[in-house]
C-alpha cells in the first residue's frame, strides 16, 4: 500500500492491536510517519520482530506513539492543596517548559513501551543509533583526510587539490550487508559540500580551530563529548522554492514523492561540549547555527571567538590578552555617559579621513612633544580669537625646524578570514613587542594544501 503523505492521523493507524492486548515492552520499532495533527509530539511506528519484513510498510499495522521527553513541566489550574488558582477565562492560560525533541526522520529506530499494556498509551523512551552512522550526530563540520572522502567528479575538481582535509557526511551503507565491520571500515565518507561552502565563504575551511573540527562521536573511546544538533532543514527545502512552499501550506496531498521524501538535510544548529582528544587538542565548547554563526570557547588554544555566518565580522579574545575585531562595514558605538580610552603604550589610529567634532570644548594635553605633519595644507579657522603662547614662536625660521614626525604605521590589522596573524598560530611571533606599531615587517601564517601552518612575513601586517 502506497502512502502519499506522512501523517499520523486516524487513516494511518493500524488496528492489529486492541487496547489492553499489547504487553508493555520495550519493543524495538521503526519510525514510519510523522506530522502529528494534534501537535503532541506523536509519530507512527512499526514494531520490529521476526515478521516485520512482511508488514512494516503496511500502514494498517502502524501504531501512533508519543515521544517521551526527558524534561517537561506545566503550570496547572489548581495548587497542591487543591485551591483553584485560575479562572475559566481564555486569557488565563498556563505555561509549559522543558526540553523539546524534534520528530526523527522516517526509518529511525527507537524503543517503545506501552503504559499498562494499553496500545493507546505508547511512548518512545529512547532512540537507537544506527551502527557506523554517528559521525555528524553532534553537528556538521567534522573533517576526514581527502583520500578517505568520496567526491563527485565536479566537487573533486573544485576542492580536492585545495586542501588536505574536508568536512564529511556519513558513509553510505546501502551496499553493505549487515554490520560487516571490515567492509564498512573500507568505505569512504561522503563529502559535505554544503558545510564546505559555508566555511569557504567565511575563510575558515582549513582552520581546524575556528572552522572544521574533530568533535565527533566516532572519534575515539572514551570520547568526553556531550552535544546535540537539530536535524537541519530538509532538502528539498520549501523556503528555497516558492511553489513547493505553497503546496506545503495549501494542500500537502499535491506533493510528489520526490518533494516529500527527505534523503538529505542542510546543516542544523548545534552545541557541543568536548573535553578534547587524548593529546588534549580540541578541548572546547562550540555553539554554531545552521548557516554558520558561532560562539567558540577553545580551552586548548585559550581563546574565545565569535563570528557571523558570512565571515564579514568577527571578534576574538586571545590567551595572551589581545582583543581582535574585524568588520566589513561600520563599527558604531554610542554611550550616554563618558567614553574612555586608556593605553599604557601607544594609541594608534589609521583611517582614510579622520573627522572629530565636539559640541563643547576640545582639550589636547601632552607631556612630550606635540607634532603635526602634513603633506598638504594645514588650516586653522576660528570665528573667535586664535591665541598662541610660547617661550618663543618661530615661523619659517631656518634654524628652528619643527620636530621630526613620530607617528607609526599600524603593523597588525585584523582582516577577513583566513587571517594570518591569529595569536594561536604562532604565539611567540605575536607578542606585544613584536606587533607594535612602526614595524616594517610582520610575521604572517598561512595554511598550505596539506593543512600545515607555514610561517612567513608580510610588509603590511594584513
Amino acid at each position: 500500500m502506497s502512502i502519499k503523505v506522512n501523517k499520523t492521523d486516524s487513516s494511518h493507524i493500524g488496528g492489529a492491536y486492541s487496547q489492553g492486548q499489547l504487553p508493555a515492552g520495550p519493543y524495538l520499532a521503526e519510525v514510519k510517519a510523522y506530522t502529528d495533527p494534534t501537535k503532541n509530539n506523536r509519530v507512527a511506528v512499526t514494531l520490529l520482530n521476526a515478521d516485520s519484513s512482511k508488514h512494516k510498510d503496511d500502514p494498517s499495522t502502524w501504531i501512533t506513539v508519543t515521544i517521551a521527553l526527558p524534561h517537561y513541566g506545566s503550570t496547572t489550574n489548581t495548587s497542591a492543596s487543591g485551591q483553584e488558582l485560575k479562572s475559566k477565562e481564555a486569557h488565563d492560560g498556563n505555561s509549559s517548559y522543558g526540553l523539546a525533541i524534534p520528530e526523527p526522520d522516517i526509518g529511525t529506530k527507537c524503543l517503545v513501551v506501552f503504559a499498562n499494556g494499553n496500545r493507546s498509551q505508547g511512548y518512545i523512551i529512547a532512540f537507537v543509533p544506527d551502527p557506523f552512522q554517528n559521525t555528524t550526530t553532534t553537528g556538521r563540520g567534522i573533517v576526514r583526510p581527502k583520500n578517505r572522502i568520496a567526491f563527485t567528479d565536479a566537487d573533486k575538481e573544485e576542492y580536492f587539490n585545495t586542501g588536505a582535509i574536508f568536512p564529511v557526511l556519513e558513509r553510505n551503507l546501502k551496499g553493505v550487508l549487515g554490520t560487516n565491520i571490515p567492509a564498512i571500515q573500507k568505505l569512504e565518507w561522503a563529502f559535505d559540500k554544503l558545510m564546505a561552502i559555508i566555511l569557504k565563504g567565511q575563510g575558515l575551511l582549513f582552520d581546524t580551530i575556528r572552522g572544521v573540527t574533530t568533535t565527533s562521536i566516532d572519534r575515539q573511546t572514551p570520547k568526553g563529548i556531550i552535544g546535540m544538533s537539530t536535524p537541519g532543514r530538509q532538502i528539498p527545502d520549501p523556503q528555497d522554492d516558492p511553489e513547493l512552499l505553497t503546496k506545503f501550506k495549501s494542500n500537502v496531498m499535491e506533493l510528489a514523492d520526490s518533494e516529500l521524501n527527505v534523503t538529505s538535510r542542510k546543516p542544523g544548529h548545534s552545541i557541543v561540549f568536548d573535553d578534547g582528544q587524548l593529546n588534549g587538542d580540541n578541548n572546547l565548547i562550540r555553539l554554531r547555527s545552521g548557516t554558520g554563526h558561532q560562539i567558540l570557547m577553545h580551552d586548548t588554544k585559550g581563546l574565545i571567538y565569535i563570528g557571523n555566518a558570512a565571515g564579514t565580522s568577527w571578534v576574538e579574545m586571545t590567551k595572551g590578552g589581545k582583543i581582535d575585531i574585524f568588520a566589513s562595514d561600520s563599527v558604531s558605538i554610542h554611550t550616554k555617559g563618558d567614553f574612555n580610552f586608556t593605553a599604557d603604550e601607544n594609541f594608534n589610529v589609521k583611517a582614510k579621513n579622520i573627522n572629530m567634532m565636539a559640541t563643547g570644548n576640545t582639550d589636547i594635553v601632552t607631556e612630550g612633544i606635540t607634532s603635526i605633519d602634513s603633506v598638504g595644507t594645514i588650516g586653522l579657522r576660528s570665528t573667535g580669537n586664535i591665541l598662541q603662547k610660547g617661550a618663543l614662536i618661530h615661523m619659517n625660521s631656518a634654524g628652528n625646524l619643527p620636530p621630526e614626525h613620530t607617528g607609526q604605521a599600524i603593523a597588525r590589522i585584523p582582516n577577513h578570514e583566513p587571517w594570518g596573524q591569529h595569536e594561536d598560530y604562532e604565539p611567540a611571533s605575536f607578542t606585544q613587542e613584536k606587533t607594535a606599531a612602526g614595524l616594517t615587517e610582520q610575521v604572517s601564517v598561512t595554511i598550505n594544501a596539506n593543512g600545515i601552518l607555514v610561517v612567513g612575513t608580510s610588509s603590511t601586517g594584513e
